[in-house]
């Protein structure tokens, strides 16, 4: 599943006087739709039985998707989470998971950070609090 975040041109969506990372989004332009900044990277292209998720305005997945019930109605156990910002949107919905009774494997060679002081940190200390921290190929390695 995919679940790229997207704003209206007037960010709309957000309370008018965003802060934190809001208001960097909103005061950058960031994440607009029709830009080529909420498409998926062509080396990520969804397959077609692949499922995208509308409506992500915030860090985490699952706050204002329907995530949750794509996940219970395939009956998924066990989510395994990627993509950027590591220390933001993957721990934020990692969380989230793992408080839904999820079973939560971070890829932590799969995600990315403004900086890589953050990216250990949050990876290290962060992480193994709500999800089992696994390379790609050790991901792949347990399922196979």
């Amino acid at each position: 599943m995919y679940i790229p975040i997207c704003f209206n041109a007037d960010y709309r969506e957000m309370s008018p006087e965003p802060y934190g990372v809001a208001k960097l989004v909103k005061d950058s332009g960031a994440f607009q739709k029709g830009t080529k900044n909420v498409e998926i990277i062509d080396e990520l292209e969804p397959e077609p039985e692949d499922i995208i998720i509308e409506g992500k305005r915030a860090p985490d997945g699952f706050q204002t998707t329907n995530l949750d019930f794509h996940l219970r109605s395939l009956d998924i156990k066990n989510v395994a989470v990627a993509g950027f910002l590591t220390n933001v949107c993957v721990k934020s919905t990692i969380r989230t998971a793992y408080e839904k009774g999820f079973n939560v494997i971070a890829l932590s060679n799969c995600i990315g950070s403004g900086s890589m002081e953050i990216q250990e940190f949050t990876v290290k200390n962060n992480f193994p609090t709500f999800s089992f921290p696994m390379t790609h190929n050790e991901f792949l390695a347990e399922v196979k």
